[in-house]
């Protein structure tokens, strides 16, 4: 694998280095751009290797700053039209011409804005799902979800009728007859445990004497 150093234009004086795979000699030249993130030397090892096109013709296979084995830069700003000068570069410093240029995803979006900034360098152009309109990498910004809003809930209360209650005249007894059968939601309604003495009323001795408001504490 060689290696060629390009300094990237107005941005690091000391150049990154892209690592560019050189394979076969003669015409055609056919030059490889990976996707978003991808090794062209490795992605496209295997396309260069085909018996119809190994032997016949030079393959170059570039990988893209932050990518493969190219260096990472922070000063870079990987938009399309970035990363098509410095394929650009490298076509220069090599001395190629009227190349068939081979991109896919992210590379087909660049070799798209390559033949468009250097018609010079492009013989043949071969892109495989690119952005037909590549424009900048960056993505636009989203905007923000919509605000969902929930109406309050109605409050829920047991009226007299639905629940039984103590009789305010005499606190902590019930009125007379057997508990009302209640119809609200369980947590308004007195627990089941004191209705089980309000079956009738007044309450016979032995009722009255085994009711938790006479319960003797135990000893």
């Amino acid at each position: 694998m060689g290696t060629v150093t390009h300094a990237l234009p107005d941005r690091h004086p000391a150049g990154a280095s892209l690592a560019v795979l050189d394979l076969g000699a003669a015409e055609p030249v056919r030059v490889y751009l990976g996707g978003l993130g991808s090794a062209s030397t490795v992605a496209f090892a295997e396309v260069t290797g085909h018996p119809e096109l190994a032997g016949h013709g030079r393959h170059i296979l570039i990988d893209l700053i932050g990518s493969g084995w190219s260096d990472h830069d922070d000063t870079f700003g990987h938009t399309i039209d970035e990363h098509a000068r410095t394929v650009i570069g490298v076509l220069d410093e090599l001395a190629l011409r009227e190349v068939t240029l081979i991109g896919h995803s992210l590379g087909g979006s660049i070799a798209i804005s390559l033949a468009a900034q250097r018609p010079d360098l492009v013989g043949h152009l071969i892109v495989a799902e690119p952005n037909l309109d590549p424009g900048s990498a960056r993505s636009p910004p989203r905007s923000p979800p919509p605000t969902r809003t929930r109406s309050p809930r109605p409050a829920t209360r047991a009226s007299s009728t639905s629940c039984s209650k103590p009789n305010p005249n005499t606190p902590g007894r019930w009125p007379a007859g057997p508990p009302a059968p209640c119809t609200a939601p369980r947590s308004r309604c007195w627990p089941t445990a004191r209705q089980r003495f309000a079956h009738s009323w007044p309450p016979s001795p032995n009722q009255a004497a085994t009711s938790p408001a006479n319960a003797q504490p135990r000893t």
